[in-house]
């Protein structure tokens, strides 16, 4: 498991809902080396959601070890998680949650200050080579 990007290891989350416990995530156990491309399908209501979220940095297990990029992501307060978001996770929405008056290499640009990259350091040079290569770095030798 120390090679792998993300791991999950017997992650579960359980919401309550007044006195009552309503399990939205139960013993999931996952993988994900360098290279690999996971999807994460099912019915409504199946969790999808809630792990995804929980992949994501913005929300925590109630169960289980959550390890991203091999730092344990439940020793970390909530500036450790926004740093650790902020470096390693890449969110596309499915609305886009664009700034409807900015331009799209500013939309890319963004992220780049709340990581404390200065516009007057590099105005385009960053960003322009985010938007320029897109995808992972690492591609799988097959794809099925």
């Amino acid at each position: 498991m120390a090679d792998a990007i993300i791991s999950l290891d017997q992650v579960s989350r359980v919401y309550a809902m007044g006195h009552v416990q309503v399990p939205a995530l139960v013993d999931v156990s996952l993988q994900v080396n360098p290279g690999e491309f996971v999807a994460i399908i099912g019915p409504s209501g199946s969790g999808k959601t809630t792990m995804m979220n929980i992949l994501g940095c913005l929300d925590r297990p109630t169960h289980g070890q959550y390890l991203l990029a091999g730092t344990p992501v439940a020793e970390l307060d909530d500036d450790g998680l926004a740093r650790l978001r902020s470096l390693t996770i890449g969110f596309v929405f499915q609305s886009y949650n664009l700034l409807p008056r900015t331009t799209a290499l500013d939309n890319v640009a963004t992220p780049l200050l709340y990581q404390g990259v200065s516009r007057r350091s590099s105005p385009t040079s960053r960003p322009a080579t985010s938007t320029a290569t897109p995808g992972p770095t690492c591609w799988p030798s097959s794809a099925s």
